[in-house]
């Protein structure tokens, strides 16, 4: 008798604990899921690494080398707001997106050069997401 409420105690905590996670994340519906995994997750026909921790979103794209043309990092907030965005340890030019609540660009700065730092860029509206993708121009 005791294994069977044990499996059930069991269920019942993993349940809860993945039912956390979706609301803890809150993205909508067909969004892509937390992970680091450039191949299985895509925003706008880009592979991303998602940054949703508070460390994440700290060291962003920070210190990487290169980043291909298909790739980019989304930033996941808990809510909308005005998060501003600096190329502190930045080696090359990115653009941002900045997205609102279902994915949807609501605007972007282009060409941001790692010489702009220490100045920050913030959205035109209060976004919820943020994706970061390599410069379509040449740096200048």
């Amino acid at each position: 008798m005791v294994l069977p409420r044990l499996a059930c105690f069991v269920i019942i905590a993993l349940a809860l604990g993945a039912l956390g996670l979706l609301i803890e994340v809150g993205l909508p519906e067909g969004s892509p899921t937390s992970g680091n995994d450039w191949s299985r997750t895509s925003v706008m026909g880009y592979r991303v690494k998602i940054a949703d921790s508070l460390a994440e979103r700290a060291q962003g794209l920070s210190g990487t080398a290169v980043l291909a043309p298909d790739e980019g990092m989304l930033f996941i907030f808990e809510r909308a707001g005005m998060y501003g965005f600096w190329m502190k340890d930045m080696n090359y030019p990115i653009d941002i997106i900045w997205l609102n609540d279902e994915l949807q660009p609501v605007g972007a700065t282009k060409n941001i050069s790692p010489d702009t730092f220490p100045a920050v860029f913030y959205p035109p509206v209060p976004v919820r997401y943020v994706l970061e993708i390599s410069s379509t121009k040449s740096p200048q």
